[in-house]
């Protein structure tokens, strides 16, 4: 019988077989290797429950199932020690011939080097993180002479306007003074505020935040401000700097520092190409939604000498650059590609007869929110949870249900857009719909209209103040309404009604 187990004896998996009487009849080499024992020790059954030792139970147990109902079973992994060793085993067992087949999946290697690639991973990660931030460094040490500018003028301002209302106290009548003095405390406090939000722009860009802290946040609003932040540079290099912003309000499932950071190195780039012996240089910023591949475009547009076409495939290389030795560090285009791939998204370059152009594109806000880690609708049909979508134009309102719904059994999608929230509608299959009432282009009552009319049946909440609750009394019964949520919520007040139709 021992014979009909011999095939076992080349494997390096240790393997031990019980007959019904829980006797040892054949082990294997590996066995001995793995566990440093001699063949005597082995054969004594109360030895290897001194291997296990605390976890002889769970070994015990599923041998005892195979030999019940003649079939396999796995044990959970545990660990264990044993001679001085540290182990980490997941045991099967599978009936064969009358015997037990027990084999004894070793994961200890594996385990240390899943440890040692953690350790290391989070090094590289904290080593990229530095080097970030060193970037930002680097771009906050070339503007400091224009944001010095920006201070200079609102304390001038300041100072003067102190100045004059020194020379008013000297007046006998106060009171006939009181406009002048009204006057000079507005342009004071109006400095004094201009000065706090230069410093408070840069505190902004400079915090160190993990790139999986996103929020959401209007693109439009994030590229004037770093229009704004780098606008003395371009004027005193004499380069016109054009914004050409969406007339709609696009907004972003972004982290918001690094994202900045992405469109600052750009137009820094772009006003490096131009600076010198080109006629009339100019850069334009521009900013679209496509609805054909759900995806934000932004692109920086220069009138320079370009790329060279040798050149291509090497732009976003880490440390190269066609800079001058001292000029470049070759870190700002790769860091910012990289920053762009966590968003689920990319930087290309885009090649022109005429000055470069730089694109970076961006899942839509309701298809970044909800994938995660997936670029497309495609890959993310099957992600598993009650699905829901709150479309609301004030972001702040979607920042806050994403908090309320994290570590709930509920997949959350957010939405700033009927129009946009119908699309991705038709596109893929979602549970509840809230939706705020009023909202601009598409209000919350059309967007359900248009959604029953295009025989979805989601269950449907309206997101409202208490003044439009006579709006949900009207539309109960017609578009098959399930509640009403007010404004202001709390979390419990968000998901107590879903977990009610969840059941």
């Amino acid at each position: 019988m021992e014979n009909s187990f011999e095939i076992y004896d080349d494997l390096f998996e240790p393997i031990l077989v019980l007959d019904s009487k829980y006797n040892v009849v054949y082990f294997n080499q590996a066995l001995l290797v793995a566990f440093q024992l001699t063949p005597r020790k082995v054969k004594n059954l109360d030895h290897l429950k001194d291997i296990f030792n605390s976890h002889w139970d769970d070994v015990h147990k599923i041998i005892e199932e195979s030999f019940k109902s003649s079939s396999s079973s796995t044990s959970k992994e545990f660990s264990f020690s044993f001679n001085e060793t540290s182990y980490t085993v997941v045991c099967r067992t599978k009936f064969l011939e009358g015997k037990v087949v027990l084999s004894v999946n070793d994961l200890s290697v594996e385990k240390k080097l899943y440890e040692k690639y953690k350790i290391q991973l989070e090094q590289l990660r904290s080593s990229h993180n530095q080097v970030v931030q060193a970037d930002k460094l680097r771009v906050i040490g070339e503007l400091t002479a224009g944001v010095s500018h920006e201070i200079n003028n609102p304390l001038t301002v300041a100072c003067g306007n102190t100045e004059i209302l020194g020379f008013m106290l000297d007046t006998e009548d106060l009171n006939s003074k009181r406009k002048e003095i009204t006057e000079c405390i507005g342009n004071i406090e109006e400095s004094h505020k201009r000065i706090q939000t230069i410093i408070a722009n840069m505190k902004e860009f400079l915090h160190t935040k993990d790139e999986e802290d996103k929020e959401y946040c209007s693109l439009n609003e994030l590229i004037d401000k770093s229009c704004s932040f780098i606008q003395k540079m371009y004027e005193e290099a004499g380069v016109k700097l054009k914004i050409e912003n969406s007339k709609k309000t696009i907004v972003g499932w972004i982290n918001r520092g690094k994202f900045e950071q992405v469109v600052i190195n750009l137009l820094q780039n772009s006003l490096d190409a131009v600076s010198h012996g080109i006629d009339k240089p100019e850069v334009v910023i521009r900013l679209g939604k496509s609805s054909d591949d759900n995806q934000i475009h932004l692109s920086v547009t220069d009138n320079g000498p370009g790329v060279n076409k040798g050149d291509f495939d090497k732009i976003f290389d880490t440390f190269y650059t066609t800079k001058d030795v001292g000029k470049g560090t070759g870190l700002g285009l790769s860091i910012s590609k990289r920053i762009m791939e966590a968003h689920q998204g990319d930087l290309t370059y885009i090649p022109s007869d005429s000055g470069a152009c730089f694109k970076v594109t961006l899942p839509v806000v309701e298809v970044s929110s909800f994938a995660g880690n997936d670029a497309f609708l495609g890959k993310i049909d099957d992600k598993e949870g009650v699905r829901v979508l709150v479309v609301d134009n004030d972001v702040q309102v979607l920042n806050l249900c994403h908090k309320f719904f994290e570590k709930t059994p509920f997949v959350f999608i957010g939405s700033t857009s009927g129009e946009d929230a119908l699309m991705l509608l038709e596109k893929m299959q979602v549970d509840v719909v809230i939706t705020d009432v009023n909202m601009p282009d598409l209000d919350g009552r059309l967007f359900i209209k248009k959604i029953r009319e295009k025989k979805l049946r989601p269950k449907v909440f309206y997101l409202s103040s208490k003044e439009s609750m006579s709006f949900f009394n009207e539309d109960k019964e017609v578009l098959d309404l399930t509640g009403f949520i007010i404004k202001p919520f709390t979390k419990d007040e968000l998901l107590s009604p879903l977990e009610k139709i969840n059941g």
